[in-house]
């Protein structure tokens, strides 16, 4: 896999799957203070770095593509940050015996043909208490269907039900999309600037898809995490919308002047077909009752033939 199919920065800034990626790795930053840190299947390192930022003692980035690893290293550099190539399904090998104190992964067991392997995986790389695992997973009531890189999407109770099999506590928790407005002053502190209101109340049924805190020590304090970027991919959707109704009522109106001439042309056809049929019917009129005519003469004739013959005889 090519650096192409992962998410970059400079190329999808704006874009809905980046800022989902954006809030996965913010939320995840709140358990990675001082600690050793795996992020697996990396992709083009940008997550590794906010990880590293929030205060991580060491993040390893792992993917299984070289072009991703090396896109990551020219782009993502920090001295307690390194990127390697491993694959998911053979970590404890390709890592070698590294301990870990937390361990992310967003959206891949959905890519896994084998996800319980993946996650006998993890249990060996992660230190035996006080260690977490944080992953997500698109929601299979919810995520639209047909994906075919997708090889074993879950609803929440089964994602739930498969985590428990290796980690003692487990919380799920959702990721949901909004639309958001802000009115604002020219500052940069968003975060002390603003009063946030929300005009609909989520459903667990709602939640694209699944975050969940795994551990098999105590699960630390977890707070929610919002991410607002701007609405780049809204806008050009809502630009492409409006040029496709402009060029719409363009073409409605270039044709409006050709429909009318063709219904005026189609109507006076019709209207010479009509007079045609009422000139014909009018003749089949006339031809009917001359036959009437002509029947009523011949029976006149028979009936006075008769009764000639009737008095001859007589």
């Amino acid at each position: 896999m090519n650096v192409e199919e992962r998410l970059v920065p400079a190329r999808d800034h704006g874009k809905l799957a980046y800022v989902e990626h954006l809030a996965r790795y913010y939320f995840a930053s709140q358990f990675v203070q001082n600690k050793r840190v795996l992020d697996i299947v990396c992709g083009s390192g940008f997550g590794s770095k906010i990880l590293v930022e929030a205060g991580a003692q060491l993040i390893i980035g792992a993917d299984q593509s070289i072009e991703a690893v090396e896109y990551a290293k020219d782009n993502f550099k920090h001295d307690r940050c390194e990127f390697m190539v491993a694959d998911a399904m053979t970590l404890s090998d390709d890592l070698k015996g590294k301990k870990f104190n937390a361990i992310v992964s967003f959206e891949t067991n959905e890519h896994i043909q084998a996800p319980n392997q993946f996650l006998r995986e993890v249990l060996l790389l992660l230190e035996p208490s006080d260690s977490l695992f944080v992953v997500s997973s698109p929601n299979k009531l919810r995520f639209q269907p047909g994906n075919p890189h997708h090889l074993s999407e879950m609803t929440p109770p089964e994602l739930e039900e498969m985590l428990k099999r290796y980690f003692r506590e487990v919380r799920l928790l959702s990721q949901t999309n909004w639309i958001a407005s802000s009115v604002h002053e020219q500052v940069t502190d968003f975060s002390s600037a603003h009063d946030f209101r929300f005009s609909y109340e989520p459903k667990e049924q709602d939640a694209l898809y699944m975050i969940a805190v795994c551990t098999n020590g105590e699960l630390p304090n977890i707070r929610g995490r919002c991410v607002l970027d701007k609405a780049g991919e809204i806008e050009s959707l809502r630009k492409e919308i409006l040029h496709r109704e402009s060029l719409l009522s363009q073409l409605r109106s270039s044709q409006a002047p050709r429909a009318m001439r063709v219904a005026d042309h189609i109507t006076a056809n019709l209207q010479m077909h009509i007079e045609t049929l009422e000139k014909e019917v009018a003749t089949l009129r006339q031809e009917l009752m001359q036959a009437h005519l002509e029947f009523s003469a011949l029976r006149d004739l028979i009936r006075s033939t008769k009764e000639g013959r009737v008095g001859r005889n007589a």
